[in-house]
């Protein structure tokens, strides 16, 4: 896997995944600790994330969490790469009649066609994750996906993409990141799997999207807007791909990241980053913390500092 970016820091991997045929190695940053709004969360969101355009829609966003040989997948919502789709209680099938077509457009500007699509949704109320595939000769940043069980209330998260605003869509929308907090524990259940509650402000075209922690780890997936509605038909709320129908009340959520992984059938890391901590004072020569010991001055008979020898 190419880390991009993510070579200038420490790694430790974890473990290899085999995810749908190809290796998914998840790294956990031992030697770096950042904070929000640093350089550094920044810069590395603006690498991993990419925009996901299609003739369809106003657009949605993705992360690259993987790259074998040309080959790097992108994880992301489900509604952004399958606009029309044919639900049953446990299936759902994207429609490939209606002439939708969509593009993936990295942090450098490039523009690659999506080559392969797989559905994570079970249902129409299912998780609403895909991943898709592209293929590309240039070298780009891959994401490092964190544990989602290890955030909580109060935690800082960013939310990076690319909404519609100051009217630009599709192709036109650039890259844009927001602050906030989640807002509440990981529901319990929700529609779609999105149980991540959080505050950082949204738009239309933040759909698949990636949540990042304060160390800059993938913790969830952007693509819904709380309508303030009862949302038990599956139909009431706003995720962001397309025309909003509600208004919105300022709560928005995400897909934890540890449910694509039990979508896969694998286990999240279970490391965390750790701040550096500085090395120990070091001891004097010939001396112990736990009994003095004599030494010889550079001139002068022998001594014992601080006794009577």
């Amino acid at each position: 896997m190419s880390r991009g970016l993510l070579n200038q820091m420490p790694v430790t991997p974890v473990k290899n995944y085999m995810v749908s045929g190809f290796t998914l190695l998840v790294v956990i940053a031992t030697g770096m600790q950042v904070s929000l709004g640093s350089g550094g969360v920044d810069e590395i969101a603006e690498k991993v994330t990419v925009k996901i355009n299609s003739n369809v829609h106003p657009g949605g966003s993705g992360v690259i969490i993987d790259k074998v040989g040309k080959i790097y997948t992108v994880l992301t919502a489900n509604h952004v790469v399958c606009v029309d789709k044919l639900s049953t209680t446990n299936k759902v099938r994207c429609r490939t009649d209606t002439g939708a077509t969509y593009t993936i457009q990295t942090n450098t500007g490039r523009e690659y066609p999506i080559k392969d699509r797989q559905v994570l949704q079970k249902g129409k109320c299912g998780v609403d994750l895909a991943t898709v595939t592209f293929e590309a000769e240039e070298n780009y940043s891959v994401a490092i996906l964190g544990n989602s069980d290890q955030v909580k209330r109060g935690t800082d998260v960013i939310v990076a993409g690319f909404p519609t605003i100051s009217g630009n869509k599709g192709k036109d929308r650039t890259f844009t990141i927001t602050y906030g907090k989640l807002t509440s524990d990981i529901l319990p259940k929700a529609l779609w799997g999105y149980r991540l509650v959080y505050d950082a402000t949204t738009k239309v075209g933040n759909s698949g999207g990636p949540v990042l922690d304060a160390s800059g780890r993938v913790v969830g997936i952007h693509g819904l807007a709380d309508g303030g509605e009862d949302e038990k038909d599956c139909a009431t709320g706003q995720r962001e791909t397309g025309s909003p129908s509600v208004g919105k009340t300022g709560f928005n959520f995400g897909i934890p990241i540890n449910t694509f992984f039990s979508l896969k059938g694998q286990k999240p890391p279970t490391s965390t980053v750790q701040p550096v901590l500085p090395p120990p004072p070091p001891v004097a020569p010939g001396n112990s913390p736990r009994r003095p010991t004599r030494y010889k001055a550079p001139t002068g008979p022998a001594v014992c500092p601080g006794t009577v020898c």
